[in-house]
């Protein structure tokens, strides 16, 4: 168990990958790991990783539900870029920020659970993201990013914290309730 991380683009574009268990000796899962692995359906993240690199699942479309530990610190911009088939996110991580289109176009994606270190979320971080309905954001959140749902055509009820203007965030459709 001396290897401790997957390199950049590793595993980029392989055709034939559908399952992936990440051993516990890596602790960094680098840019563009699994960059286009097209029928990835399913990876375990281990709790010994501590950052998701730039790109790294971006396309992997057939990827259905997500969890990240909360030993991960950082998630890079365009992460799960294009996982059309992703449809619940669960952040554990203790991170503070969500880089810009980090889960861009995840057009399935209809539940996300944030982490409560969440503090600020970035351009088109969600956008494109249309079957989400609803989003309970944690009471740290203190930005979003004016595009941070942009396209999010679905979306009818958010629970928000009160340090948060949602003037130009939200259509007006939205119900927005204080927290």
């Amino acid at each position: 168990s001396s290897v401790t991380s997957i390199e950049n683009n590793t595993f980029l574009h392989c055709a034939n990958l559908t399952k992936v268990i990440i051993p516990p000796s890596i602790t960094i899962i680098g840019d563009n790991a699994f960059d286009g692995c097209k029928i990835l359906k399913e990876i375990s993240i281990p709790s010994s990783v501590t950052s998701i690199g730039k790109s790294a699942f971006h396309e992997c479309k057939l990827l259905v539900e997500m969890t990240i530990p909360s030993s991960v610190k950082f998630i890079g911009e365009n992460a799960f870029n294009n996982c059309y088939s992703l449809k619940r996110i669960e952040i554990n991580a203790s991170i503070s920020k969500i880089e810009k289109n980090t889960f861009y176009q995840c057009c399935g994606l209809s539940q996300i659970i944030f982490p409560s270190t969440l503090i600020s979320i970035n351009d088109f971080a969600f956008a494109n993201c249309y079957s989400l309905a609803q989003l309970n954001f944690p009471l740290s959140l203190r930005s979003i990013s004016l595009c941070a749902f942009y396209g999010c055509s679905f979306l009818k009820k958010v629970s928000l914290p009160s340090a948060i203007n949602e003037k130009g965030i939200f259509s007006s459709n939205v119900t927005i309730k204080r927290i």
